[in-house]
């Protein structure tokens, strides 16, 4: 069945929508004030000439033509220059050969890129987005001492009963997190970049509902739409946060919570500070003091590797964080919420795998694994989490396979994963 898209509002109007199908894929929301692109599936609630020449293509029949072009990445200098090379002899414009050669290029990596992995190399390194930064955080992002430490963040949001937002989702690997714990269908994820969104409904975490929509306007969401919300290695960079702050309390329900993990703290040093970082003051001068906790991301991280429970009890005042490099924010209007929680319960994968960061050395009767990043930049604490060389049972993926609870720190800590099928 078509989705209706009455969960969705107009960011500008806050008007609901009415859906006009075009194809399997392709669909037009209409509101009072606009007519908004769906591609793939996903709604783009962004506005803009760029959107309304989707919308356009997709009125005319050329939904996948639109798709190709919402999923351009930057094209390459070298591109770039064939492309000016062309217009020079033809007489026509260098953005039409670009625009020309960049839907082609799409058209075939569609066809031929089969996994997640041949789909960040495509964005990442192999296009004027060019940045192996980029490809190597999100593809190994599941081992990122700061993503497993959000996934103990979850702790809180695992008791609610309705639909859980996933804020920034990115290219949803802790949106995939969330689906082991309570299913996709109680699970709404938005992000502003498109391309990030189809490859985390295509690949990472499929089933979920996904919309394309920025923080940095209204949110296109009901009032009290959602009894919990996630947003996670992203607040330092959204732009006016105290409005995304009102926009979260306006879409969670009062007796809700929102966890906010991986948030960079303003007074440390980092190797990526982030467009906007606040200090803990500012964070919860932005939320709400009254309603806002913060604590010190090594508290999560803590409990991931000794385990035990999580106590959101504590309230530390700002000098006790001003030390701390990455911040976890709690928001609610409800008192009881800030308690003690029992560590997310382990999933166990069907087919697990080593983590990205680890080349496997198989010998007679264990394996022996070793890192290929340092503890620096974005993987300082990754000591903490996984060894620089680590010696495991030959058949370690069989026995986590089999739910060996003596499997279920290496899970924890990233060591063994649950990667999507198609992950590469």
């Amino acid at each position: 069945m078509r989705d209706s898209f009455a969960w969705l509002r107009c960011p500008r109007c806050a008007g609901s929508f009415a859906a006009q199908w075009k194809d399997s894929h392709s669909a037009l929301l209409r509101c009072d004030c606009n007519v908004y692109p769906v591609l793939s599936e996903i709604p783009i609630l962004l506005g803009g000439p760029t959107a309304a020449r989707y919308a356009g293509m997709i009125e005319q029949g050329r939904g996948f033509d639109a798709l190709a072009m919402a999923l351009r990445p930057a094209p390459s200098r070298t591109f770039v220059r064939r492309a000016i090379r062309r217009a020079l002899r033809s007489g026509s414009s260098s953005n039409q050969w670009i625009e020309r050669g960049d839907v082609a290029g799409v058209k075939r990596a569609l066809q031929r890129n089969r996994t997640f992995r041949d789909f960040l190399a495509y964005y990442y390194l192999n296009s004027g987005w060019g940045s192996p930064g980029t490809f190597h955080y999100f593809y190994n992002r599941r081992s990122d001492p700061g993503f497993v430490a959000a996934e103990m963040a979850l702790a809180p949001l695992l008791e609610t009963e309705g639909t859980v937002l996933d804020a920034a989702c990115g290219v949803g690997h802790l949106t995939r997190s969330l689906r082991n714990h309570i299913g996709a269908q109680r699970i709404v994820a938005a992000d502003a970049v498109f391309p990030m969104l189809y490859l985390a409904k295509r690949f990472v975490a499929p089933g979920a509902r996904y919309v394309c929509a920025s923080l940095e306007q209204s949110l296109p969401f009901p009032t009290d739409a959602f009894t919990g919300a996630l947003c996670s290695d992203a607040l330092h960079d959204v732009t006016g946060t105290a409005g995304f702050a009102a926009e979260l309390q306006r879409v969670v329900e009062p007796r809700g919570v929102a966890m906010l993990p991986h948030c960079h703290n303003a007074t440390a040093q980092h190797k990526y500070p982030g467009a906007h970082p606040l200090t803990p003051s500012g964070y919860r001068s932005a939320f709400g003091a009254d309603r806002t906790r913060i604590y010190d991301q090594e508290t999560f991280l803590g409990k991931v590797v000794n385990g035990g429970d999580l106590d959101l009890l504590a309230d530390p005042d700002d000098a006790v964080l001003a030390n701390a490099r990455d911040l976890v924010l709690m928001v609610s209007d409800e008192a009881s919420n800030f308690r003690r929680y029992p560590a997310p319960p382990t999933r166990w994968p069907r087919r697990p795998r080593f983590s990205t960061l680890l080349d496997a050395e198989p010998r007679k009767n264990e394996v022996r694994l070793v890192r290929r990043v340092r503890s620096e930049g974005e993987y300082t604490e990754i000591d903490r989490t996984i060894p620089s060389e680590i010696k495991l049972p030959a058949d370690v993926l069989d026995r986590c396979a089999r739910r060996d609870r003596n499997t279920a720190p290496l899970l924890r800590r990233g060591i063994l994963l649950d990667l999507p099928p198609d992950y590469g």
